[in-house]
C-alpha cells in the first residue's frame, strides 16, 4: 500500500509539473488511460515506430518544420482553406451593406486576379520562347540543307525554272567533283592576285585579270561579260565610307549610271560596224569615217527613210531624227549635233540643248532647262509621231519615263538604254529647281528585280541576259545570287563577286550567318546585300580536300570579316579545313629534329592581317573541342603551347598508364611521343608551370612501371616503384605517404588503385616463388634469409592495405576484395 500511495504522489507531482510546462509552452493537453497508452504502444511498436497513417517522410518533414519554428497543424488548416480557392475563380460578390466582407471580398478577388494574369503571361512567354527556339532550330537545320545541296533558297522554292536547271541532284553531284579546266584558269588568277597582295604590292584590278584570262576560252560572250564588270567595277569609291554609304551616294550612282550607259553604247557602236560591213553593197559607205556616216550607212540597210510618220526633213537621204537617235545610241553626241545642225532651224532649238549637254561635266541639261525641255515635251512633242523624236527628248532630259518605245527599242539592250539615259540618282529630286518627282535608280532597280522580275525576262533560258540587266542597274548582289543558282553559271558568279569585293562595290551583311542573299532594314529598297563567306565556302566545298592549296586562296579573301564571336574567318575556313582533312603536315609544317618548325602552306599567308600562330593555335583548340586529343597535342606543339602540350598528354596518359602498351599501337605511339616531347623541353629547358611538369613526369615514370610490370620483370618493377616514393613498402612510410597523397593530382590519383594492385602482384608473385623452394634443400642460413624475406613481403603487403585504408580516397570494391585475397595469400 506504501509503495502504490508513494506512486500515486509521483504521478501527480509529475501531472502537475507537466500542467506547468504546458501552460507556459501551449502545448495540447493529452489525456488517455493506461489501457490507451498500451494500445498506442502496441501501435507504434507494429508500425516500426512511426505513428499510425504517417510515413518516414512525413516524420521527416515535420521534425524539420518543427525545427524551424512552423506549426505543422495550423499549416495543414491553412492549407486546406486555400485548396477551397484553388481554381482561382472570382469569388461570389458580398453584399454592400456588409462592408468587412465586402473589402475582405474585394482583397480575394483582386489577388486572384493578380494570379491568373500572372499565370497567362507566364504561359504565354514560355510559349512564345518555345516556338522562337524551334523556329530558330529550323532555320539553321534548313541552311544547313540548302548548303548541303549547293544552292540557294530561292534555287529551290522557285518552280518557273525549267527542269534541267532546277536539278537539286544535279547540285548535290557536282558538290563532290574536281577542279575542272575552266576553275582551274580562274584559281591561278586568285594565286596570281594573292601573291601581289602578299608582297605589299599595288594591288592590280581583279575584274581586268578575270577578263584577260577568259579569253582563252574563246567564248565571245563571257568575254563581253567580264568586259562589263571590268567597267562597272572601275566606279571611283571614298574609302574611308561604307560600301553601303558609297553606293547610295549620289556622284557614284550617277557614276554607276554613265558607265552603264557607256557599256551599252559600245556594244551597239560594235553592232552598227558588222551590220554595214556585212551589207556594203546597200550600205553605201564609202571612204568616210566617223559616226554620222556610218548611222547614216545603217539607215540605207533598214530603209528607214521609207516608213511613215518621220518628220522634219531628210538628211542626205535618211530622217533627222533617226540619225539623231542612232547617234546618240551609239554614245556619239557630236555626230548627234552634227545632224541636227544639218536640219536646219527645224532642230536649232534641240541642237541648242545639246551644245549644253556637250559642254556639260555630267552630260545633263541645267534643271532649268530641263524642265523647259520637259514642258515641251508634254505640249508638242508627246503627239508627234516619230516615234525617233520622242526618243530623243526623253533621251536627253528624261521626258515621260513610263514610255517604253516600244517602235525602236527591238531589245531588251535597247530598253534598258533608254531608261538608264532617263535615271536620276536617289535623292536628286530635292536638289534641281523642279520638285517633281524624277525616275530614280531605286525605283528602276524595283521595277526591274521585283516587278518584272525573273518571269518577265525568262532568267532560266538566257541567264545572261537577265544577269546583265541586272549587273547594269547596279544591282551586283542581286546578279550574283541569281548565277550562283545555275551549277553552269556558279563558278562566274563566285569571280565576279571576288572582283566586287576588292574594289568595295559589294554590300555584305552583318554577320556571316545571313542567308546567301538577305535584306538589312535600313537599307533602301531594293537594295539587297550579298553573304560572300556563305558563297566562297560553297564554292570551295567540292574541291577543298583535293585542292587545299586553291581552297585557301579563296579562304584568303575572308580573312577581313569575323565570326559572331570575332574570331577571323580565315582562321576559322582553315582550322575546319585542316581538321576535317587531317592534312597538319601539310598544311602547318611539323617539328624538325632541332625541335624546330619547317613551314606549312600556310605560312605563305603570315604578315597579312593573318597570325600563323594564332591559325596554328585556333586549329589545335578546334581538334581538341572535336575530341581528337592526339592531333591536338601534335598542333599545339606546333604553336609553341607546352603548357597545353602538357595538360593534354596528362589527360591521355592518366586513361591509358596502366594498359599494356604491347596490346595497342595507339598508346605505344602516344608514350612514345610524350618521351620525345619530354626530352625536348629537358634539353631546351623551356619553362612549363611546375604542377603540370611533376604530374607529366610522374605519368612517365609510372608508364614505365607498368611496361615492367606488364612484361613480368618483377624485381625492376618493384625498385621502379620504390624510388617512385608515390606508395608505402614499410611501416614508417605508410603517414607520410598518405600525407603526401593529399597532394597528387587526380590525374595520379585515379591511377593509385591500379598501381597498388600491380604492386600487390608482384609482391605475391615473389612471395609465391620464394616460398615454392623446398626447405629442405635450403641450408640455416638460407632458410633464415628465405623466412625473413617473406616476413618482409608479407610487412608490405599490409602496408598497402593500411594505406588503401587511410588515404582519402574510395577505392573500387572489387580491387578492395582483391587487394585483400592476395594479401591473406601471404599469410
Amino acid at each position: 500500500m506504501d509503495d502504490l500511495a508513494s506512486i500515486l504522489n509521483q504521478a501527480e507531482q509529475l501531472t502537475n509539473r507537466i500542467d506547468g510546462i504546458g501552460a507556459t509552452l501551449e502545448l495540447p493537453r493529452v489525456d488517455r488511460n493506461l489501457k490507451q497508452i498500451c494500445e498506442e504502444t502496441q501501435q507504434l511498436l507494429k508500425a516500426g515506430g512511426q505513428p499510425a497513417g504517417l510515413g518516414q517522410q512525413d516524420v521527416n518533414a515535420s521534425i524539420l518544420l518543427g525545427a524551424k519554428g512552423v506549426d505543422v497543424p495550423r499549416l495543414s488548416q491553412k492549407l486546406e482553406s486555400l485548396s477551397a480557392t484553388a481554381n482561382l475563380e472570382p469569388l461570389e460578390p458580398i453584399q454592400e451593406t456588409d462592408i468587412q466582407s465586402f473589402l475582405k471580398n474585394e482583397r480575394e478577388n483582386a489577388i486572384l486576379a493578380i494570379l491568373e494574369e500572372t499565370r497567362k503571361e507566364t504561359y504565354n512567354h514560355f510559349n512564345k520562347i518555345c516556338w522562337n527556339s524551334i523556329q530558330s532550330d529550323w532555320e539553321k537545320n534548313k541552311q544547313k540543307i540548302i548548303d548541303s545541296l549547293g544552292g540557294a533558297r530561292e534555287s529551290i522554292l522557285d518552280l518557273t525554272a525549267p527542269s534541267g536547271e532546277r536539278s537539286l541532284l544535279g547540285d548535290t553531284l557536282s558538290a563532290y567533283s574536281t577542279l575542272s579546266n575552266e576553275e582551274m584558269v580562274y584559281a591561278r588568277v586568285v594565286a596570281e592576285f594573292n601573291d601581289v597582295v602578299i608582297r605589299g604590292g599595288v594591288k592590280p584590278s581583279l575584274a581586268e585579270k578575270f577578263a584577260k584570262a577568259v579569253t582563252t576560252f574563246g567564248d565571245q560572250r563571257l568575254n563581253e561579260i567580264w568586259k562589263m564588270i571590268e567597267v562597272m567595277s572601275e566606279v571611283p569609291l571614298v574609302t574611308s565610307s561604307s560600301p553601303v554609304l558609297a553606293r547610295s551616294s549620289i556622284p557614284v550612282q550617277n557614276s554607276l549610271v554613265r558607265s552603264a550607259r557607256k557599256i551599252l553604247e559600245n556594244r551597239y557602236l560594235e553592232y552598227l560596224k558588222k551590220e554595214v560591213y556585212r551589207n556594203l553593197s546597200s550600205a553605201r559607205l564609202g571612204g568616210s569615217i566617223g559616226t554620222f556616216h556610218l548611222v547614216k550607212s545603217f539607215l540605207g540597210t533598214r530603209q528607214v527613210s521609207r516608213q511613215p510618220g518621220l518628220e522634219d526633213g531628210l538628211v542626205d537621204g535618211q530622217p533627222v531624227w533617226a540619225i539623231v537617235y542612232y547617234c546618240l545610241r551609239c554614245g556619239d553626241l557630236e555626230a548627234a549635233l552634227d545632224a541636227a545642225k544639218r536640219a536646219g532651224p527645224s532642230l536649232s532649238e534641240f541642237s541648242r540643248n545639246l551644245e549644253e549637254v556637250l559642254a556639260s561635266n555630267d552630260c545633263r541639261l541645267t534643271p532649268n532647262n530641263e524642265a523647259q525641255v520637259k514642258l515641251n515635251y508634254r505640249r508638242t512633242v508627246r503627239n508627234a509621231t516619230d516615234p525617233y523624236r520622242r526618243a530623243c527628248y526623253c533621251i536627253i532630259a528624261s521626258c515621260d519615263p513610263s514610255e517604253d518605245h516600244s517602235e525602236i527599242a527591238s531589245t531588251t539592250e535597247d530598253y534598258l538604254w533608254i531608261k538608264i539615259c532617263q535615271l536620276r540618282a536617289d535623292g536628286e529630286e530635292e536638289m534641281g529647281a523642279s520638285r517633281e518627282i524624277r525616275f530614280t535608280l531605286s525605283y528602276f532597280q524595283s521595277l526591274i528585280l521585283e516587278e518584272y522580275g525573273e518571269r518577265h525576262f525568262d532568267a532560266y533560258k538566257e541567264p545572261l541576259r537577265y544577269f546583265e540587266v541586272l549587273f547594269l542597274t547596279s544591282q551586283f548582289e542581286a546578279a550574283v545570287e541569281f548565277l550562283s543558282r545555275i551549277d553552269k553559271w556558279r563558278t562566274l558568279a563566285i569571280h565576279v563577286a571576288l572582283a566586287l569585293r576588292e574594289t568595295k562595290l559589294l554590300l555584305l551583311p552583318e554577320s556571316v550567318q545571313s542567308p546567301l542573299i538577305s535584306k538589312v532594314p535600313t537599307d533602301k529598297p531594293p537594295m539587297r546585300r550579298l553573304n560572300l563567306a556563305r558563297l566562297v565556302m560553297l564554292y570551295t566545298k567540292k574541291f577543298e580536300n583535293t585542292n587545299i592549296k586553291e581552297a585557301l586562296n579563296y579562304y584568303f579573301f575572308l580573312r577581313d570579316l569575323e565570326t559572331p564571336d570575332g574570331t577571323n574567318l580565315f582562321t576559322v575556313c582553315i582550322s575546319e579545313l585542316a581538321v576535317e582533312t587531317r592534312q597538319y603536315e601539310q598544311l602547318l609544317g611539323k617539328i624538325e629534329a632541332d625541335g624546330c618548325r619547317s613551314p606549312g602552306i600556310i605560312d605563305r599567308y603570315q604578315g597579312v592581317d593573318i597570325s600563323v600562330q594564332e591559325v596554328i593555335q585556333h586549329i589545335a583548340e578546334i581538334a581538341e573541342t572535336s575530341g581528337q586529343f592526339e592531333d591536338a597535342v601534335a598542333i599545339y606543339d606546333l604553336a609553341k603551347k607546352d603548357d597545353k602540350v602538357i595538360e593534354i598528354l596528362i589527360r591521355l596518359l592518366a586513361s591509358n598508364v596502366s594498359r599494356p602498351a604491347t596490346t595497342d599501337a595507339k598508346i605505344v605511339g602516344l608514350q612514345r611521343h610524350a618521351h620525345n616531347i619530354a626530352e625536348r623541353l629537358r634539353s631546351a629547358r623551356r619553362p612549363v608551370p611546375s604542377h603540370l611538369s611533376s604530374t607529366f613526369y610522374l605519368l612517365l615514370d609510372l608508364a614505365t612501371f607498368f611496361g615492367l610490370y606488364h612484361s613480368g620483370r618483377v624485381n625492376e618493377a618493384l625498385d621502379t616503384i620504390a624510388q617512385l616514393r608515390l606508395i608505402p613498402l614499410n611501416q614508417e612510410e605508410v603517414d607520410s605517404r598518405v600525407s603526401m597523397f593529399k597532394n597528387l593530382a587526380e590525374e595520379i590519383r585515379r591511377n593509385i588503385p591500379d598501381v597498388v594492385l600491380a604492386t600487390m602482384n608482384l609482391l605475391l608473385n615473389k612471395y609465391k616463388q620464394q616460398r615454392s623452394v623446398p626447405s629442405p634443400s635450403l641450408r640455416k642460413t638460407e632458410e633464415i634469409t628465405r623466412d625473413k624475406f617473406l616476413s618482409t613481403t608479407r610487412a608490405q603487403a599490409r602496408c598497402l592495405i593500411t594505406f588503401t585504408g587511410m588515404i582519402p580516397y574510395r577505392m573500387p570494391s572489387d580491387i578492395t576484395s582483391r587487394l585483400v585475397q592476395m594479401e591473406l595469400q601471404m599469410n
